[in-house]
């Protein structure tokens, strides 16, 4: 089940959220009595627990699975957990109070490094991400970014990371040492832009049309294009699925199944338009304008990952060597790849 952020939620929300859960409960009921033979499937299937950050579209992503009924075609059980920050997640999955989680491709190196024992068994998302910027503004290039505020999710987000290393390999200074940086929640940010508090903001891929729709704000340069500034030839999946190693060792079926099912709810939301209306209508989708599904499909579309692959980690391997390269271990927050932390075992691809 997918939860919503309660103590946020105005009334009406919250209402809609205990209703979907009924649904869930009763659709999940129903089809139990409807076809027997799916309830000791069920029953001996692990319960998977899943970390959510707010905003993500893993959460679509879950939603659409329950809504077309996938987990119960497949013997797939989960339960969801939502925290308000990527480092509220983190410490679920380290202090063990979830299983999996989606993070970017250097965490989980990372994390092995702070003894963390952790894996990446799939891949989620290609980067998609970017940096927005008043359209009449005076940031015209990067370069224009020196000693202006930048408003950030995390100093360890990897589009800012990837800003960091093409402004220090190709600009000549360091946006951590050479601008005022500040940091929020993805929705605090478009607030920071709008209201004139930072001068371009590092934003998640989901929020960027709304900002581009307006016509007061531009994109300055997507995710995707500063990584072809470093490795021209890498397309990796920037975001990977994240889950323990004891996970692995102890129901890696349920997490073959889990990652199967993933894969099909993705691939669904890149090609129905009803599914998107469905989220934009349980305000999932974070924008109040329907008008900007259409924007946020191509968007999507364009961030599935391709197949998770021993090319994908070579990928993967190739782009970290470069970054640290130009950028060097303590901008990436890491010296090189674990090739410990990547598995493929548990993908058909």
């Amino acid at each position: 089940m997918i939860p919503r952020n309660g103590s946020a939620m105005r009334r009406p929300a919250a209402l809609r959220a205990l209703a979907w859960a009924a649904a869930g409960a009763a659709a999940l009921a129903a089809a139990l009595c409807a076809s027997p033979a799916l309830v000791p499937a069920l029953q001996a299937a692990p319960v998977l627990r899943i970390g959510l950050e707010a905003g993500g579209s893993f959460t679509w992503v879950l939603r659409v699975i329950e809504r077309e009924g996938l987990e119960r075609r497949r013997g797939v059980q989960f339960q969801a957990t939502r925290f308000a920050t990527k480092a509220a997640a983190e410490t679920a999955l380290r202090g063990g109070e979830v299983d999996l989680k989606v993070d970017d491709w250097l965490f989980v190196t990372w994390a092995r490094g702070q003894g963390m024992r952790v894996q990446a068994v799939d891949g989620f998302s290609r980067a998609v991400g970017g940096i927005v910027v008043r359209a009449d503004g005076p940031v015209r290039s990067i370069a224009d970014l020196r000693g202006r505020r930048i408003a950030v999710t995390s100093a360890a987000d990897k589009s800012y990371l990837m800003l960091r290393a093409v402004a220090s390999s190709q600009f000549g200074f360091d946006p951590q040492q050479n601008s005022t940086v500040l940091s929020g929640a993805p929705p605090l940010l478009n607030r920071l832009l709008e209201r004139g508090d930072a001068d371009a903001i590092v934003q998640y891929w989901q929020f960027i049309p709304g900002l581009v729709a307006s016509g007061q704000f531009r994109e300055l340069a997507s995710t995707a294009a500063l990584v072809r500034r470093i490795a021209p030839d890498a397309d990796p999946p920037f975001l990977v699925v994240v889950t323990s190693d004891d996970a692995v060792r102890s129901q890696p079926d349920a997490l073959r199944a889990f990652l199967s099912v993933v894969r099909e709810g993705s691939a669904l939301l890149a090609s129905r338009r009803d599914l998107w209306d469905a989220l934009f209508d349980e305000e999932l989708l974070g924008t109040a304008d329907r008008a900007m599904i259409p924007a946020l499909m191509a968007r999507y579309r364009a961030g599935l990952a391709g197949p998770w692959n021993e090319a994908a980690i070579d990928g993967l391997t190739r782009l970290t060597a470069k970054l640290v390269a130009v950028a060097g271990p303590d901008v990436l927050g890491v010296p090189r790849l674990d090739p410990a932390a990547y598995n493929v075992t548990l993908t058909a691809r």
